[in-house]
């Protein structure tokens, strides 16, 4: 872990610091430094020089990575019903993502996708009905839960209506695209939800994005606790990010 030389303490290589999980946390850095002797200040200079040299990378508040590109996902796919939803409601808030958009994460690709689109609770009903008579081909779904999930149809075209989330603002009064956090919580909850894909799937999927690119940690996180669902995809996200990283 350290030697001491003329007075200075030295860290290992950073590599050996993410070695089994790129993403490490601040407090799993602190813990170290504390079982040694090093003081925060210490701690925060060597951190410092790390992301200087460009071996150690933010991944949101608290959190640090060694994968150096930022993760996303393309918004093409969703770009025809931004536009749409656009034309027809050019002042109303909203977002748009859809399970397409995680698909080169998953380890078996999905037979259909499912596109969402979250607006204001009040006119989900009217805004569906609008949209389906100037698409006709696309299958609009308000709101389902998951008992009707059964029931629901699954074409290559569905959209599922959600009501607009109070942290979804930004987004919804912007490119009414979200990031790829928000994404892969909002996936967790609606694939046990409408049964899109099994437990086992999605954590595979998990384990593709965390390694295809630097996530927010502290962003996945706060997603997952406002959106108040625990389930296994949920759990697996908080297990993803727990003792090993932190």
């Amino acid at each position: 872990m350290k030697n001491r030389k003329n007075g200075q303490l030295k860290f290992w290589n950073p590599a050996e610091a993410f070695r089994g999980c790129h993403y490490r946390s601040l407090s799993y850095f602190e813990k170290i430094a504390d079982a040694h002797s090093c003081d925060r200040r210490t701690l925060l200079r060597y951190m410092l020089d790390w992301k200087k040299a460009g071996k150690v990378f933010s991944a949101g508040r608290g959190w640090y990575s060694d994968i150096a590109r930022t993760a996303g996902v393309e918004d093409d796919y969703i770009k025809p019903i931004i536009e749409l939803m656009s034309c027809e409601y050019p002042a109303a808030p909203f977002t748009v993502w859809s399970t397409y958009q995680l698909s080169q994460l998953h380890h078996h690709l999905p037979m259909r996708f499912t596109t969402f689109l979250s607006v204001e609770r009040w006119g989900m009903r009217e805004i569906a009905a609008r949209l389906k008579a100037k698409r006709p081909e696309l299958v609009f779904a308000v709101n389902p839960s998951s008992r009707e999930a059964d029931y629901l149809e699954r074409p290559e075209n569905l959209v599922v209506v959600r009501p607009l989330r109070f942290d979804d603002r930004v987004e919804a009064e912007g490119a009414h695209a979200i990031g790829i956090e928000k994404m892969l919580v909002d996936y967790a909850v609606e694939a046990e939800r409408l049964s899109l894909v099994d437990s086992a799937e999605y954590h595979a999927m998990l384990d593709n994005a965390m390694d295809s690119g630097r996530l927010n940690v502290n962003a996945l996180l706060l997603r997952v606790s406002r959106r108040h669902t625990v389930n296994r995809n949920t759990e697996n996200i908080k297990r993803a990010f727990g003792e090993g990283c932190a």
